[in-house]
């Protein structure tokens, strides 16, 4: 077993050094969530991995608060996972457990997390010259304390926006009045003819974010309004307009 296990964890730390980091339609292991949400008064969350390639993968998983250069044994995350380590054979799945290890007393606001899976295909019986490559996948883990005001779908319809410059870039700044994280795939500057898009990104609880606008045309005319689509608790998007603020 000490054998196995070191054989393992060496396999592990050498894929992590040919680490590629790629979206998780291109791995054989997919998560079948794009997010996950944490209640804090629950135990504990399931999730759901599939290998939907024609070979066996060996996956590794662990949380961290941020820095996605964070290997395994650097896991910083507040959360427990089982099994860390595992198999799976092609076509089929495998449930990992995740545990919230922290005192339940939290802040009055949604915390965020990332979680990585870590997916090394076996090596090649045939092949004398190989390079272990594995892809890792990150998804955000949203935590939320026992009894949290507000709701996740008015914190997204409540984001305000306001015209920050219109000289030679166009920003957008962004106000979170929410307990909640409000994530997004596009935001656009728009007039009654022209929509100014922009790229996506997140504003966290009770804060301001600036984004900019890059596609300003010549003919610019100053937006009047924001169209933006957020991503809500099931990974669907949903597109809202609202004026900007003076």
């Amino acid at each position: 077993m000490k054998k196995y296990c070191w054989a393992l964890k060496a396999t592990l730390t050498l894929a992590i050094l040919f680490l590629v980091f790629a979206n998780k339609t291109y791995a054989n292991v997919i998560i079948t969530s794009t997010r996950i949400i944490y209640p804090a008064s629950e135990k504990e969350v399931t999730i759901r991995l599939e290998n939907s390639g024609q070979q066996a993968s060996l996956i590794q998983a662990w949380t961290d608060k941020g820095n996605e250069a964070l290997t395994p044994d650097q896991a910083d995350g507040p959360f427990l996972i089982t099994p860390p380590i595992s198999r799976i054979d092609p076509n089929k799945g495998q449930s990992l457990r995740l545990i919230y290890t922290r005192d339940t007393t939290l802040n009055d606001q949604e915390s965020i997390y990332w979680l990585n899976i870590l997916d090394v295909p076996p090596k090649p019986m045939d092949s004398e010259n190989y390079v272990q490559v594995a892809f890792k996948t990150r998804i955000k883990i949203f935590l939320r304390p026992k009894g949290l005001l507000g709701d996740p779908i008015q914190a997204a319809k409540n984001i305000t926006w306001k015209l920050i410059s219109s000289d030679k870039k166009i920003i957008l700044r962004g106000t979170n009045t929410s307990n909640y994280h409000v994530s997004f795939n596009e935001i656009s500057a728009t007039t009654i003819e022209d929509k100014y898009k922009g790229s996506g990104g997140m504003i966290a609880p009770k804060s301001q974010k600036d984004f900019e606008i890059t596609d300003k045309p010549r003919n610019y005319k100053k937006p009047t309004s924001v169209t933006y689509t957020w991503i809500n608790d099931y990974g669907a998007n949903e597109t809202i307009t609202t004026p900007l603020l003076d």
